[in-house]
């Protein structure tokens, strides 16, 4: 049987500014908005397909 050792596991506490968390809530929004958008853009492909293939 082989003895299995644990881990250890270190803890990191990082600081982050006010300004900093504003602009990486910023981009993360952004990001989802682009998201979105593309997304939308993909079914309005889609549709616009399928309407050409019924003619």
């Amino acid at each position: 049987m082989v003895p299995v050792i644990p881990q250890q596991q270190e803890i990191c506490i990082i600081w982050i500014s006010p300004t900093t968390r504003r602009v990486c809530n910023v981009i993360v929004e952004f990001s989802a908005a682009m998201s979105a958008i593309k997304e939308t853009a993909v079914m309005a492909k889609g549709i616009l397909n399928a309407k050409l293939k019924l003619r």
